[in-house]
């Protein structure tokens, strides 16, 4: 096995750290799929909780575990190149703060504006409610780690929130999105998660309600947070509509582009009685999409605006 015996001879107080990291990369290869990419996300997350990664490592992180999964490198090389990175607890310095929550940019990103601006929003329009007290610890931006849509996680074990800056469009949603899970995980009474399970079960069944159907000009992802095939987020613009009832039709264009959609509206049922697409999901997550939309002032439905409001929302 190959090391920089002189670079990890000035941390030699880290090699206690070294099992540790064995004992915690076991546990993500024992738990995850087979499969390069699993395999690379179990890892880096792994790695992203404990370890400050230098900026000159980030863009080598895939090549690292690319060699992994081909064993040409041996897990105990990696654990021993991390072993020399900064401890995430010891790092005193952070990128800002605002509302008492420490923003730590894990990335090559150089203009934080942005997200300074998006999180001081939603972080202001928490204070003098009930939600303020969910406004502390850690906001860690990262690398694009996995594939689909999940643009952040809070991980309940460390109290941490996590953004992905390459996917994340809107950052005031996926930050409030994620303060909601630290809500309703930590501070929600078992009767608010009881009812609003209740209300959620309720509104698979309900009618819909034509106030939340798409009219001309709105973009389809923007309203339910729907992908339609080949369209980017946002760009996918209501620009007629032909029919009526089930049969009516919906036409989509993207600009400039000749790129056209269509689907009938029975489709977008599931979800219409929902603030988005993924609220759907469940009672935890139908909170979180409705806590967003709702502090940005997007939840149009009214019946979900006013339960949320009886159920969850206290001034103080």
């Amino acid at each position: 096995m190959k090391n920089n015996s002189k670079g990890f001879s000035k941390q030699a107080e880290t090699i206690p750290q070294v099992e540790e990291y064995v004992f915690y990369i076991d546990k993500y290869l024992d738990s995850l799929p087979k499969g390069l990419h699993e395999l690379g996300v179990g890892l880096i997350r792994g790695i992203f909780q404990f370890k400050v990664v230098p900026t000159k490592e980030l863009k080598n992180l895939n090549a690292i575990f690319k060699k992994l999964s081909a064993k040409k490198m041996l897990k105990t090389d990696l654990m021993f190149l991390i072993a020399c990175w900064e401890n995430l607890a010891d790092k005193k310095n952070i990128d800002f703060e605002i509302n008492n929550l420490k923003v730590h940019n894990q990335t090559t990103l150089k203009d934080l504006s942005n997200y300074y601006n998006s999180i001081t929003r939603a972080s202001n329009l928490l204070k003098k409610t009930n939600f303020e007290r969910t406004l502390y610890g850690d906001i860690f931006l990262v690398e694009n780690l996995k594939s689909g849509e999940d643009f952040g996680w809070y991980y309940e074990k460390h109290d941490q929130i996590w953004l992905e800056v390459e996917k994340v469009k809107d950052i005031m949603h996926n930050l409030l999105h994620e303060i909601g899970h630290r809500y309703f995980k930590l501070f929600a009474t078992n009767n608010q998660k009881k009812q609003w399970a209740e209300y959620f079960k309720k509104l698979r069944f309900a009618k819909i309600d034509s106030s939340s159907l798409p009219k001309i000009g709105d973009s389809i992802y923007d309203l339910y947070k729907l992908s339609i095939p080949n369209f980017q987020p946002y760009q996918d613009f209501v620009v007629d509509i032909i029919g009526e009832g089930e049969n009516t039709y919906y036409k989509i264009k993207q600009p400039k582009s000749t790129r056209e959609f269509y689907f009938q509206q029975k489709e977008l049922y599931p979800y219409l009685n929902f603030p988005t697409s993924y609220s759907q999901k469940n009672s935890e997550e139908f909170f979180c999409e409705t806590l967003a939309q709702y502090f940005k002032g997007l939840l149009k439905n009214k019946t979900i605006k006013k339960e949320f409001e009886n159920i969850w929302l206290q001034t103080v």
